[in-house]
Formats: C-alpha cells, structure tokens, sequence
C-alpha cells in the first residue's frame, strides 16, 4: 500500500473497498488526466463518499 495510507486493511471488504477507489482513480486519469482529478471526483466514481476516501487514503 502507498505512504500515503492512513489505514491498514484487513478485511476482504476492506481490500476490495481500496482496489475500487484506485480503479476509480485510474478510470478518472484516463479520462481526465492529472489536471482534472480531484478527491471528490474520485469518490463519486467509486460511489462512496469523500470520507471513506480519507479514511484509506491520507493525501
């Protein structure tokens, strides 16, 4: 997992809750690019609220 990260998962839903919000991101940066990525981009993309975002993720 990334420095970034803020939690450790143990959980298969919690695994799988991470692998969404980077596929989520990579489907963004696709389409997007870098200029156009925002958290709340990604967590509307994941269909998970910002919070949970954070929760994985602290930057």
């Amino acid at each position: 997992m990334a420095r970034s990260a803020r939690y450790r998962p143990v959980q298969r839903r919690s695994r799988a809750t991470i692998d969404n919000i980077l596929d989520a991101t990579a489907r963004l940066l696709v389409r997007h690019g870098y200029q156009g990525l925002t958290t709340n981009h990604i967590a509307a993309e994941a269909d998970i609220g910002i919070g949970t975002v954070y929760r994985y993720f602290a930057d």
